[in-house]
């Protein structure tokens, strides 16, 4: 199964893509079976760490593939989830954001531990420095329009330090007749690489920052990422995707009130990056993915560079199914593939270049 699996997302023009591991499915449908995974991260070991936003779930994986089991429900109580928006691990805990403003907190085992309340931010994006420092990417509104916001808070929610602020260039309009935005429009990322160093960026430029674990910057480097236009082909491909809902409907962004999709404008440097040894990756892809739509993963260009000089190494392109959801976590990347009897088979993808 899993070597005809393998052959099947390369003779679906994938040349570029390896199958490095297949996470079985859980087998209590009921509660386990995954509806809408959102966020993924792996601990240091191998185990998965999966976060479902539709089922209220955090569902965990063996090393070796199998599956371990599920935890949570949907509630706001001690140990329960709701709408789970994110998922981090460190070397002792896991971390579930919610829209709540909060961290709920487990072991790499899933038992509950506490929730960490952080009243004052709602991440886009989020990594664990240490279990009281978290770096934390933001959007927030101002006189001058909306801005991300890349900075360090506590574990009390006190903001430590801000590092980063740049204009959200993807809302290119927004009033109360409806929003203007650019298929490409630029995003914030947080990332850590293969040797525990945590980086961020915007892409509405080509540099990352590195951080160190007392929340400071430490580095700066610039990267040569093809940019430009989009292709006639990425306009067709960006108005006309559509997203499930929970209730088995679709959205549609071209169609949807109030929504105008931008096509004339400059791609951003990347919607996802990563950085393993001495190799930076950068994907494009439409209308980002980190609000976990699910086609704006299923197909990209992305740029491979080399960490140290900052110059392109290769490019490569990928095309999946529709509703596919290609996830980028930490040098790892998770491949998330509806099924012929419509569950969602897991899967640890590689790039062949990085």
């Amino acid at each position: 199964m899993f070597l005809l699996f393998g052959l099947l997302w390369m003779l679906d023009g994938n040349t570029n893509v390896e199958v490095v591991k297949e996470f079985e499915n859980p087998e209590d449908v009921s509660e386990d079976y995954l509806n809408f995974p959102y966020s993924f991260d792996m601990s240091q070991d191998g185990r998965l760490y999966v976060i479902d936003r539709w089922r209220h779930r955090l569902m965990i994986w063996n090393n070796d593939g199998s599956f371990n089991t599920g935890v949570g429900s949907k509630g706001k109580g001690p140990g329960e989830i709701y709408f789970p928006m994110k998922v981090a691990v460190d070397d002792k805990h896991v971390y579930v954001w919610e829209p709540l403003r909060r961290l709920t907190l487990f072991d790499l085992d899933g038992k509950y531990i506490k929730n960490i309340n952080i009243p004052k931010i709602q991440p886009r994006v989020f990594g664990v420095l240490k279990p009281n420092l978290f770096l934390m990417g933001t959007q927030v509104p101002t006189q001058k329009g909306m801005f991300y916001v890349i900075g360090t808070q506590d574990d009390q929610g006190k903001t430590v330090e801000q590092l980063g602020q740049w204009k959200n260039e993807a809302v290119i309009k927004m009033e109360k007749t409806g929003i203007e935005s650019a298929i490409f429009g630029p995003d914030i990322d947080i990332q850590r690489d293969d040797k525990g160093n945590w980086h961020f960026g915007c892409s509405a430029e080509p540099f990352l920052y590195q951080v160190g674990k007392d929340g400071k910057v430490s580095g700066k480097k610039r990267f040569e990422i093809p940019a430009g236009p989009p292709t006639d082909d990425e306009v067709t491909l960006a108005t006309t995707m559509t997203f499930p809902k929970h209730d088995g409907s679709r959205i549609d962004f071209s169609k949807m009130k109030g929504m105008k999709l931008v096509t004339d404008r400059d791609k951003s440097f990347y919607t996802h990056f990563m950085v393993k040894g001495d190799k930076a990756l950068f994907v494009q892809t439409p209308l980002g993915g980190h609000v976990g739509m699910g086609n704006g993963f299923s197909q990209a260009v992305y740029y491979v560079n080399d960490f140290n000089t900052g110059k392109v190494l290769s490019r490569g392109t990928y095309e999946f199914a529709e509703d596919t959801q290609i996830l980028y976590r930490n040098g790892r990347i998770l491949g998330l593939v509806v099924n012929e009897d419509d569950e969602i088979d897991v899967r640890e993808l590689k790039l062949k270049e990085f």
